[in-house]
């Protein structure tokens, strides 16, 4: 796996600066209306799409720790943001995220944890057509995701780890 760290207004972000400037580009160019962060961690990426995108829908989820007070402070100060720490993979914190789709489409789900597996595993039943879920590039998500979904075609990803995909037609 490469590793790769940057800072957007001085606040740690686990992508490159190439990574987190394609993921600027394609919530832009694919008009995607919420965000749904699945391990928010120090809160760097949640922070920086609520600065660039301030009027996207957001859920964050944050397992362990609490997220950076910056990362609070702007979820605080917006009508759309909305933080939540529990444990991604429990019944009710999946069906918080399925009601709060339901209203906001479309909807990017994105897993951004160590253990992707699991997370996309669960998440991409909540994924509707037109909705979009991304992760870090790992080699088993692949598996899980060959038969009902599709690998965005979008030239930016392919010098990331990002990984975008979208449900099938029927």
């Amino acid at each position: 796996m490469l590793s790769g760290t940057s800072y957007y207004d001085g606040i740690k972000i686990e992508h490159t600066q190439e990574e987190l400037d394609v993921m600027f580009q394609f919530l832009s160019n694919y008009k995607i209306f919420a965000f749904v962060d699945l391990g928010v961690h120090e809160g760097g990426l949640g922070y920086s799409i609520l600065t660039e995108f301030p009027k996207m829908r957001y859920l964050g989820i944050e397992h362990g720790d609490d997220p950076c007070s910056a990362l609070t402070l702007k979820v605080a100060h917006s009508k759309y943001a909305q933080l939540i720490t529990g444990d991604c993979l429990s019944s009710d914190m999946i069906t918080i995220v399925d009601n709060w789709m339901a209203e906001r489409w479309p909807t990017f789900l994105y897993c951004d944890h160590p253990n992707n597996f699991p997370l996309i595993k669960t998440y991409k039943n909540l994924s509707r057509f037109g909705d979009y879920l991304g992760a870090r590039s790992y080699l088993e998500e692949r598996s899980l995701m060959k038969h009902e979904f599709q690998s965005v075609k979008f030239d930016p990803l392919l010098s990331t780890r990002l990984v975008i995909y979208t449900r099938k037609a029927k």
